[in-house]
């Protein structure tokens, strides 16, 4: 036995049975040849001190994505060697998917051009190995920072596995086009119950798909005199985005197809509003747009609202440095405006791309969910009027009221700009939420008077299960009462 082998038997003397099962496993699935499983068990030896030294518990992580990860950086191990560049990427990755232990995390914090081509074969063939249908993978289109998409920018994420497959570009017009097909032709999902052919069907599925609506859009563009192109991959990453959201696989339950038609339904809106508004005010997410646009049905269903031409979403999902604050015209259904808007140093005191909420005095944050503007106004900062608030949701902010949270103007709220400490980003407040001082009578002007306010971010603990203003059946039967 050679020296080498004898020394990498040796240190993993110690692993578990499971473990050595796993290396096992390993050599059969990635075809490692004999002479090379001397590299091997040293990769899976430093893979193993790889995720002790970022202090990660292998245990307590589920699958798939244990198993994804562990492979990946055993293979990382494995054709990189004990180099810098090899430590680079696993340091650089790993450290990434700490944050929250998610694969797509980690495989995008490993930058490929410092990596050999195998190694993106490898990642693409750890996915593979456990995706199904549910996880069709995507191309990206890349965005450049600071430019504004002339279209709607779609997060494709897969439900199911917990990947993200980046941002693409779709312009108003194809989206609602497509939006409009799927609708009309009521398509739910393609997926057949054979696990082994649901790729190869669904494939097969979307080509038919795409001949049909090219079809329907040749008609079109002759009718309306149009020159609208749609080529297969924005049909194809569309359609995914939209059937990832309604639902993957058809189901009997009465409550799971009221959910469907909901979501065919809020895309149907979202297109519209997308499709009738401005360019430069097209930057709204689906994911703002559905939970607040559910709040603001909820709220119509228990008579909270007495001023429903205006609609108001506040995306602190959002970095202070973009405009996040989107004034809706619900009659005409267009985006009105996009607004900076500022909010309290609470809110952002984990960090300035990252919002928490709360409901309590003296955290000098807001709360999230729904609130009502009434129609009184305060003096605030000095002779300019502030929108006293409403909070509508028990425990997430029913307190904003007696806490003095208002919308108010403010010179620090007009742009971003570089504090003494680096930060490039507008001015925060104790807790309520400024806009623009130049504007603010006029925007407070608009939407006082019992008009609906939501406030959207990334919070879990605010979903359909907390939030009586997340109710989806109540929301779809109120559509459909209502025939909207």
């Amino acid at each position: 036995m050679a020296p080498r082998q004898k020394y990498w038997d040796s240190k993993i003397k110690d692993f578990s049975k499971e473990e050595l099962n796993h290396l096992d496993d390993f050599i059969k699935n990635f075809n490692i040849p004999k002479n090379k499983i001397s590299n091997l068990k040293e990769a899976f030896y430093r893979a193993k001190n790889s995720f002790l030294e970022f202090n990660i518990d292998l245990n307590k992580l589920e699958e798939p994505t244990k198993t994804m990860v562990f492979e990946s950086v055993v293979y990382i191990w494995y054709i990189e060697g004990n180099t810098t560049r090899g430590k680079k990427i696993i340091s650089h990755s790993l450290s990434e998917f700490k944050k929250d232990n998610k694969f797509y995390s980690f495989k995008s914090a490993i930058n490929i051009k410092y990596t050999k081509g195998e190694l993106e074969k490898m990642l693409d063939k750890n996915e593979d190995r456990y995706n199904n249908l549910s996880s069709i993978k995507l191309g990206k289109m890349k965005v450049k920072r600071g430019t504004q998409p002339l279209g709607i920018s779609l997060n494709i994420d897969d439900k199911i596995k917990n990947k993200s497959f980046g941002k693409i570009l779709i312009t108003a017009e194809q989206g609602q086009k497509i939006s409009e097909y799927l609708i009309s032709n009521n398509i739910d999902t393609p997926l057949e119950k054979k696990p082994d052919k649901r790729r190869e069907n669904f494939e097969k599925w979307l080509e038919k798909e795409y001949k049909l609506f090219i079809k329907n859009l040749k008609e079109e563009n002759k009718k309306q005199d149009l020159n609208l192109e749609v080529d297969f991959e924005v049909f194809r990453q569309y359609t995914i985005f939209y059937l990832s959201n309604i639902q993957r696989i058809i189901s009997n339950n009465k409550e799971e197809k009221q959910k469907m038609e909901y979501m065919k339904w809020l895309y149907s809106e979202f297109g519209q509003f997308i499709a009738n508004s401005d360019t430069k005010n097209r930057t709204l997410s689906f994911e703002a747009f559905n939970q607040g646009i559910t709040a603001y049905i909820n709220a119509l269903n228990k008579n909270d609202i007495k001023k429903r031409s205006i609609f108001t979403i506040l995306d602190f999902s959002l970095p202070s440095t973009e405009k996040r604050m989107y004034v809706l015209d619900m009659e005409s259904k267009t985006i009105q405006e996009v607004l900076y808007v500022s909010y309290g140093y609470g809110n952002e005191k984990r960090g300035k791309n990252t919002s928490v909420f709360s409901n309590n005095d003296g955290t000098y944050a807001a709360g999230i969910g729904l609130v009502i503007t009434l129609f009184e106004t305060v003096i605030c900062s000095g002779t300019l009027p502030a929108l006293t608030l409403e909070g509508k949701e028990k425990g997430f902010n029913d307190n904003t009221q007696i806490r003095g949270i208002t919308l108010h103007g403010a010179e620090y709220a007009r742009k971003p700009r570089t504090y003494p400490n680096g930060e490039y980003k507008l001015g925060l407040t104790a807790g309520c939420f400024a806009v623009d001082d130049r504007i603010s009578v006029r925007v407070i002007d608009e939407i006082k008077g019992g008009s609906a306010i939501f406030v959207y971010g990334k919070f879990a603990e605010y979903n359909s299960e907390t939030s009586k203003y997340q109710d989806i059946k109540f929301a779809y039967n109120y559509i459909k009462k209502n025939n909207i």
